[in-house]
């Protein structure tokens, strides 16, 4: 909030108790974000997630049901709501918290350390590099292991050939999400002179 009004040039010309308001609206704003995010992205993602693996799998000449690419795909999942719940409880533990910090709550990811000294303002860009490395983390390691044993299971074929290409294919299809994705928002909004 205060960054807005700042960048509006108007943090001058608000009351304290307009910024507390504004603050609460965006608090709110976050909280029903989060339910919905919850509630309908995810899900629907998931979907999404096992119709694709389903249909690669038959591309592939692999048999499988959508019941079971369903299945694999929530089983590929379960490390990363076991990571949020971790990171509640260190969330839970803490005195006052801000947005940057619950990012680092649970260090498990393979990302670059801050240099020594002042830290530069292009440093803690978000360039693809760092958002790969921040993929290398232990979570994300124990879904894709889940997803390579749960498409061996599934279709029946050995461990040794499709847990290595499970775990290669989720992290082509996170990178592709998380990388990739917001690369491209952010080109596309730099083309429209958006400020993201």
């Amino acid at each position: 909030v205060y960054a807005k009004l700042e960048a509006a040039g108007e943090l001058t010309k608000v009351t304290d108790r307009e910024i507390s308001e504004q603050i609460e609206q965006a608090r709110r704003i976050g909280i029903v974000g989060g339910a919905a995010k919850g509630l309908v992205v995810v899900p629907l993602l998931a979907l999404l997630s096992a119709f694709a693996t389903w249909l690669f799998l038959k591309l592939l000449a692999l048999r499988i049901r959508f019941v079971e690419a369903m299945a694999v795909v929530c089983l590929a999942a379960l490390p990363m709501g076991f990571a949020q719940g971790v990171t509640l409880a260190s969330a839970l533990r803490q005195n006052s918290l801000s947005p940057s910090m619950a990012k680092t709550l649970v260090p498990s990811a393979l990302t670059v350390s801050p240099p020594e000294g002042p830290p530069s303002p292009s440093f803690f860009k978000r360039t693809a590099p760092v958002m790969v490395a921040g993929l290398v983390d232990f979570f994300h390691l124990w879904s894709a292991l889940l997803f390579g044993f749960g498409l061996a299971s599934a279709t029946g074929r050995t461990r040794w050939l499709l847990v290595p290409s499970g775990a290669a294919l989720y992290f082509l299809v996170m990178a592709a999400v998380l990388v990739g994705l917001p690369g491209v928002l952010d080109q596309i909004a730099a083309v429209l002179g958006l400020d993201v």
